[in-house]
Parts: structure tokens; C-alpha cells; sequence
């Protein structure tokens, strides 16, 4: 296309960055394959055969192809579609994640979210999703992601037991009903310390839903360990002085390897952490 567009080998090695020779070298390899002449040469320089047009004509409609493509693909890593499918818990979906979630709707109309809530350990080699948000300080290997921060627990009560700033001391804390994890979620920090350290007739109720758990405080069953973004986000319940613990965990957002290059994954996990970072 250069000797096409300047006339000559001089000007087309000019504008390719290589020399005289090697052009002439080069279409002449072309028309042996071709077994057909593709310029007429001359004084004046090179004149394009018939069968040198046709394939200027052709190669132009491939560089449109080309350029059309290219756009295309710009135009949808601008404006991604597609679905996203999302593995978590139940607390972390409708704590940190829903409200996100509506947000991210208004700006990616075009991605649909499908949520699956899952309490159980994590393996996304045998499930649907493409992301996993979980609170963990021992993410998987096989999986790669982000730190986004870390969730940190205490210990609530119900408000209406606790009126005017009372606070029991350590000593009455063991006296007092509580209330804990179980099955699956036995083997959290908090869930090991209460069996530890709380009389077996003492512990009221347990469930396997720091959700459900956190609805037995409201309704007065007893005292627990929630994550603090849950305890802070109910008036109805208040935080008590409780032993120096550490509970918190890492929060990850974990997906495959091979799902780094999905501009879906990349955009959402983009998102998310610069909403934590705000919020």
C-alpha cells in the first residue's frame, strides 16, 4: 500500500522506516506468490495493474474491518455488558454490598448482577460465579483478588437492657445470657471464644447467621459478638465493654486467575473498593 499510495520505492521505504531494498524485495516476494504483476514500472515510478488494485482495494476494506473492530471493542470496555455473577454471605450483601449494588446499577445499566448467597465455605472451581466477596484472613491460593479492608467485632446487648450508659462488669458479663454461632460457623474467632468462656446453660441460642444473629440481641435472648458494621447499623442494640478480643477479618474480593482480563470483574472490583475507601 505505501508504493501504491507514494508512486515510488524511494518514498514507501521513507515512510515504512527501512530501505529501498528491502520494499522491492518484499513485493516482489508478493506478486511470485500472487504468480501475477502488481505494478506497472516506468519512468514516472510504479502504476498499480488491475490486479494491483483489487488488492489495494481489499486491503483498504480490511483496515476499515480492522478499525471497526477496534472501536467496537473500545466502545464496550466503555460501556461493559454482560452479566456478573457474585458469590457472599447473607450479612455481607445486604450490609456492605446492596447499597453499592443500586449505585452500581445507575452506572452500568448494562451489567446484570446475579447474586448467590452462600455461607459456606468458599470454592469457586465448583460454583457459577466470577467473584466472591468473603471475610476471610486465609483466602484460597488457586484464587487472586483484593484486600478491601478489614471487618472488626465487639460485643452488643440489647439498648433497652442498658439504659443510661449501665455497663456490666467483666465479671457479670459471664453471668449474663448469650447468644452464638454455630454449625459452620462454629469455627469463627467469636463463636470459639463464647464456647470457651461461656457456661454451656448460659448460651440461650445459637444459629448459623450473624444476621439471625443479630436479630436473637434485639429480641433479647442475650448478649453476642457481631461485626461492628452490623451492631452499629441497629439503634436497638448497643456496644458493651467487653474482654480485649480480636476477631476482625480481612474482607477479600476473590476471582479465578484467568478472570483478570474481564473488564466486567475489573470494573466492579474497581468500584467496590473505591466506595469502601469513601465509605
Amino acid at each position: 500500500m505505501a508504493v501504491a499510495e507514494t508512486g515510488s520505492l524511494a518514498r514507501a521505504s521513507t515512510r515504512l522506516a527501512v530501505n529501498s531494498s528491502t520494499v522491492f524485495r518484499r513485493l516482489r516476494q508478493l506478486e511470485i506468490q500472487l504468480a501475477t504483476p502488481l505494478f506497472q514500472r516506468h519512468r514516472g515510478g510504479y502504476e498499480l495493474t488491475a490486479a494491483g488494485i483489487a488488492i489495494v482495494e481489499l486491503a483498504h476494506r480490511i483496515d476499515e474491518d480492522i478499525d471497526g473492530v477496534v472501536q467496537s471493542l473500545s466502545n464496550q470496555n466503555a460501556h461493559p455488558a454482560g452479566e456478573l455473577r457474585l458469590t457472599t454471605n447473607d450479612t455481607l450483601l445486604f450490609h456492605i454490598l446492596m447499597p453499592m449494588l443500586e449505585i452500581f446499577k445507575l452506572r452500568k445499566p448494562k451489567i446484570k448482577v446475579k447474586v448467590t448467597i452462600d455461607n459456606s465455605a468458599l470454592n469457586l472451581s465448583t460454583s457459577d460465579s466470577d467473584l466472591a466477596l468473603r471475610a476471610t484472613d486465609a483466602p484460597p491460593e488457586n484464587l487472586v483478588g483484593r484486600c478491601l479492608g478489614r471487618t472488626e467485632w465487639a460485643l452488643y446487648g440489647r439498648a433497652l437492657d442498658y439504659i443510661n450508659s449501665h455497663q456490666p462488669r467483666d465479671t457479670e458479663l459471664f453471668q449474663c445470657d448469650w447468644v452464638t454461632l454455630c454449625d459452620n460457623l462454629s469455627s469463627l474467632r467469636s463463636a470459639k471464644f463464647v464456647k470457651k468462656n461461656v457456661s454451656a446453660e448460659r448460651i440461650t441460642f445459637s444459629v448459623n447467621s450473624v444476621l439471625a444473629l443479630a436479630d436473637s440481641i434485639e429480641s433479647g435472648f442475650g448478649i453476642g459478638y457481631l461485626p461492628c458494621f452490623v451492631g452499629n447499623a441497629r439503634a436497638s442494640l448497643v456496644k458493651l465493654d467487653g474482654p480485649p478480643t480480636n476477631f476482625g477479618h480481612d474482607l477479600w474480593m476473590l476471582y479465578h486467575p484467568n478472570m483478570r482480563r474481564s473488564t466486567i470483574v475489573r470494573e466492579f472490583v474497581e468500584f467496590v473498593t473505591a466506595e469502601l475507601r469513601v465509605n
